[in-house]
């Protein structure tokens, strides 16, 4: 492959296109030779037959040839329209493409709302369930009242006691008083005898 483009660079410009030309238009090159050979038989003024059947491969050539144009020229047509359809499509696909990414967007933020509340509805089932583990309010005043009422007991008792405590106080303190005057006493009484 190498080769072949070395060998067409060295080659004149106008013979690479000659060559490229011959190779891609075969057809076109069969009809020119087909016309160069009626030519020659008509300047040379020969047999009426051969010119006639020159004449009659040039035509069938021709008719070839044009039948390849009409070919040509329908797959064109056809590719022209395939490719108006296709362009009509590609619009479609994009518009489908730029609608697919706005429900994307706009799902992208209904998920994150749809989260939100889900986190928000998580958080209200944890919090009931809590709370459910709880006491009712009607049990929970009816303990406090009963620990009100105990707590009353109890302040009572301790009045009670305190009172107690108060008079076993004055007690020892008058026994205590009373002790340290006989205590006096006897020792006023010793010192008197003696």
């Amino acid at each position: 492959m190498a080769d072949g483009a070395a060998m067409e660079e060295e080659k004149p410009e106008g013979q690479i296109i000659q060559v490229r030309f011959q190779l891609q238009h075969r057809q076109l090159t069969t009809l020119l030779e087909r016309f160069q050979t009626l030519a020659e038989e008509l300047h040379k003024k020969g047999n009426k037959e051969e010119c006639e059947k020159a004449y009659e491969l040039f035509l069938k050539e021709l008719a070839l040839y044009q039948h390849s144009i009409t070919k040509t020229k329908i797959a064109i047509s056809t590719m022209k329209k395939e490719t108006g359809t296709y362009e009509s499509s590609r619009k479609q696909i994009q518009e489908r493409i730029a609608k697919t990414k706005e429900d994307i967007q706009e799902l992208k933020i209904k998920l994150s709302h749809e989260q939100k509340q889900r986190a928000h509805r998580e958080e209200a089932m944890a919090l009931a369930k809590l709370i459910n583990q709880l006491p009712s309010r009607q049990d929970t005043n009816q303990h406090i009242r009963a620990k009100q009422k105990e707590l009353e007991g109890l302040e009572k008792s301790r009045e009670a006691i305190q009172k107690e405590i108060d008079s076993r106080r004055r007690q020892f303190a008058l026994f205590y008083h009373s002790l340290n005057q006989l205590k006096t006493e006897l020792e006023d009484n010793s010192m008197d005898e003696s």
